[in-house]
């Protein structure tokens, strides 16, 4: 996965990921119940995201909505509310929010740098 490097990103509103959306628009390559003919085994979501030598600032709102159909489905779902790669800042002043039940392999990750 590549990421924009020297970026300087700063969110002071509100980021929603919806994964009834993502999840809908990816079903038809989605490897839901262990078709491993199927492209995807996972889907990622990020909040915010950003490569090397970068910084990230969360003023606002970060809203991930574990909504999607299907929760005994056994792909990987998982969350990144801030993500950067090496050399990098994160700064949160805002809120991470996590609503819904989510699926069997639902995961919330922490932030990441």
């Amino acid at each position: 996965m590549a990421a924009g490097n020297n970026a300087f990103l700063t969110n002071n509103g509100t980021i929603n990921l919806h994964y009834r959306d993502i999840v809908a628009a990816y079903a038809n390559q989605l490897d839901i119940f262990g078709n491993t003919t199927l492209k995807y085994d996972n889907i990622m979501g990020w909040g915010m995201l950003a490569g090397e030598n970068s910084t990230l600032i969360n003023n606002g709102t970060i809203n991930f909505f574990y909504d999607e159909a299907d929760s005994a489905a056994t792909y990987g779902l998982f969350s990144h509310p801030m993500y950067v790669y090496e050399n990098s800042t994160m700064i949160n002043n805002g809120t991470v929010n996590v609503t819904g039940k989510g699926s069997a392999g639902a995961q919330i990750l922490s932030p990441t740098a």
